[in-house]
């Protein structure tokens, strides 16, 4: 299994904020496909994957989205998800299996690009709920999704920019950079150190879930 591994988004934001407008933009321009990371490219085949999965397999994917994160049935449904074209075609020469929180994350993306990509839907004033276990230290889900949420209501056109966007994209990374004041305004929120794979994942469940009456 491959491990994606990136700086805190405090770091992220602290870095962008100390340099000019010019040199952020010319250090967050993306490289070619041949030239990025394996961590790079790992984050584009998964994408690739979850929109393939999506479309191919969409009953299958409704249901695992559902589920309990932290599940049994999850874990199951992940390890087939992972299995066949969509996944093992989509990643070249890497050889990888991703984990269910990567792919769950990852599936919000394209559910959300599949049902709301035309139009915003509205946003519930509703909490957002919240499956997994509760009281997971560092890693609690709980202040995973209220951090997010919080950067969502602070921004929400920034927020949906970013789930909107090619990964490893300009514009995702030009996104990224438009949620500065989201993040920290909304660092109390936070638990530990949130990779950029990993909040891209959150954000992307959170805002799936906040969608209002007219979301699917």
């Amino acid at each position: 299994m491959t491990v994606v591994t990136f700086r805190s988004l405090a770091a992220i934001a602290v870095a962008m904020t100390a340099l000019p407008a010019a040199a952020q933009m010319q250090t967050e321009i993306p490289k070619a496909v041949g030239t990025m990371s394996q961590a790079q490219q790992a984050r584009r085949a998964l994408a690739t994957g979850a929109q393939c999965l999506l479309r191919e397999k969409p009953s299958n994917v409704r249901s695992f989205l559902r589920m309990d994160p932290d599940s049994r049935d999850a874990a199951r449904t992940a390890t087939y998800l992972n299995r066949g074209d969509c996944v093992d075609g989509s990643t070249g020469s890497i050889s990888m299996q991703f984990s269910a929180a990567a792919l769950r994350g990852a599936l919000f993306k394209a559910s959300y690009i599949n049902d709301y990509a035309d139009a915003a839907p509205p946003l519930t004033n509703t909490p957002v709920a919240v499956q997994g276990d509760v009281s997971a230290g560092q890693d609690n889900p709980v202040k995973q999704r209220r951090f997010t949420e919080c950067v969502i209501r602070r921004d929400p056109a920034a927020a949906r920019a970013v789930v909107l966007a090619d990964t490893e994209s300009a514009a995702e990374q030009a996104a990224l950079i438009a949620l500065q004041p989201a993040f920290e305004a909304c660092l109390s929120e936070k638990s530990g150190d949130m990779t950029k794979s990993m909040f891209a994942g959150v954000l992307a469940e959170t805002l799936y879930q906040m969608a209002g009456p007219t979301g699917g």
